[in-house]
């Protein structure tokens, strides 16, 4: 997979938990440009993502490295808005699972995150 696939796959991941309930809340959207920026991905890149996020599925990264940062920027984008949407949660735990994680993994970096948030 080259580097663009991979980020793609990343964007991809984010965009399938942002849209859980099915709106793209102001903080979403914007955390998902920073992540576009870092990622160096482009508006056309990221469109037929966007465009055809209901028949996606998760990309599992390559590496255990990967998966880790990964599950962080998900979680990440599930406490942006200040909520865990029960959805949004089901969806991470997914994730973490078929990232080879546990739930104590995920419910650990859902509290560091939310201290890291709380501390910016």
């Amino acid at each position: 997979m080259s580097q663009k696939e991979k980020s793609l796959a990343h964007f991809q991941n984010l965009y399938l938990l942002a849209m859980a309930d099915d709106k793209l809340e102001i903080e979403e959207k914007i955390f998902l440009t920073e992540i576009t920026r870092k990622l160096g991905l482009s508006l056309e890149d990221v469109s037929p993502v966007i465009d055809n996020y209901k028949n996606l599925d998760m990309v599992i990264p390559e590496t255990n490295e990967q998966r880790l940062h990964q599950l962080k920027d998900l979680v990440r984008m599930m406490v942006i808005d200040a909520q865990i949407h029960d959805d949004e949660y089901t969806i991470c735990l997914r994730f973490a699972e078929k990232y080879g994680f546990s739930q104590g993994t995920l419910e650990g970096l859902i509290d560091q995150v939310i201290k890291e948030e709380k501390m910016n």
